[in-house]
């Protein structure tokens, strides 16, 4: 999997980078690439690694490369940039497998091949998914149903964006360790 996010800049004062508020890039936005990546791959992260893509970044955050290798055996590369054209797709995810590819280009735009085939799904709207979740949030509560999201994998996914952070900061790939029963 392939995730590049042309986020942009943001000005030194933005929220996200106040630490009682946003805590930065990786937590504050990248959480939700990994949480995407994991629920493709229908499976959890186990080892992460970030680099700084421009070691002159005042925040190195802002452009940022990370892996993750997935319990699977799954690989997903994130490009997180803000030093990149505002001419380009905000988000394009690729997705590779199985003799098929994948791509979608800020939600709204969809492309499926197999072989000689393709197939293109467009929306005018944008769609995240975020009705949907929020549905089968409350018809869970409502009925007293399961999370529609295991415990399990917020956790995982939750700790391996904050060793995102700390690989960020000591350059090596990390575990994603999940100590007992969650």
């Amino acid at each position: 999997m392939l995730y590049r996010v042309s986020a942009g800049p943001l000005p030194n004062r933005h929220w996200i980078y106040d630490p009682a508020q946003g805590h930065g890039r990786v937590i504050g936005e990248i959480c939700h690439f990994v949480d995407l990546m994991g629920f493709l791959s229908s499976s959890l992260p186990v080892e992460v690694q970030a680099w700084p893509v421009d070691y002159l970044d005042a925040n190195p955050e802002d452009n940022i490369h990370v892996h993750i290798r997935f319990a699977d055996g799954s690989r997903g590369q994130i490009f997180y940039l803000s030093s990149g054209s505002s001419g380009v797709s905000k988000e394009r995810i690729e997705v590779f497998g199985q003799g098929q590819t994948a791509i979608c280009e800020d939600f709204r735009t969809s492309h499926f091949h197999r072989g000689n085939q393709h197939r293109r799904k467009w929306s005018f709207f944008q769609e995240k998914g975020h009705r949907e979740e929020l549905r089968a949030f409350v018809a869970a509560v409502q009925h007293g149903g399961e999370s529609p999201i295991p415990f399990e994998s917020l956790y995982t996914s939750t700790l391996a964006t904050f060793r995102i952070r700390e690989s960020l900061q000591c350059g090596r790939p990390l575990p994603v360790h999940v100590r007992g029963p969650v």
